[in-house]
């Protein structure tokens, strides 16, 4: 990696495993990423989602992590990614991130469309988040006032 042609690259990726517990899916994430060659890497704060993945692979494994599978076949069933084609899996994706969100009291910045061409930026903490209602209360933490959102209103969604 030392060639005059070769460049390093930085990736952000959020990765599902499946296994028992926190500690054995870190586990296998270690030795996959090991096994596929990848000397120099960070783990951030995993956390437990709630919803299930689809049965069937939407997408084709690596060849590194192919190979790492076959490795380590013991400590996990399955590895599968999932897809932005299930609306249904995105949704709950969006809204185990705004729970976790939630738990940890994260400062967030949303985008809100108020309708007739208002937008808002609102960075905010997350009080409280309504499903049966969909209505996520929020805390302006620049301008202090509780506001109070719908969300379908909601744009974006950054950490």
């Amino acid at each position: 990696m030392k060639d005059k042609g070769l460049r390093t690259y930085s990736f952000q990726t959020d990765l599902v495993i499946e296994a028992h517990n926190h500690d054995e899916a870190e586990v296998l994430l270690k030795q996959l990423l090991d096994t596929a060659g990848l000397s120099r890497y960070r783990l951030g704060k995993g956390s437990l989602i709630g919803f299930s993945i689809s049965e069937e692979p939407a997408v084709t494994p690596n060849i590194g992590v192919a190979a790492a599978a076959e490795v380590v076949p013991e400590i996990i069933p399955t590895i599968e990614a999932t897809t932005t084609s299930s609306d249904q899996g995105l949704k709950n994706l969006a809204l185990d991130m705004i729970r976790c969100c939630l738990e940890d009291g994260r400062l967030v910045r949303l985008s809100i469309n108020r309708g007739k061409g208002v937008q808002l930026s609102v960075p905010c903490r997350i009080i409280n988040l309504d499903e049966e209602t969909g209505l996520l209360t929020v805390y302006h933490v620049d301008e202090k006032q509780v506001y109070t959102f719908s969300i379908g209103e909601i744009d974006d969604f950054v950490l």
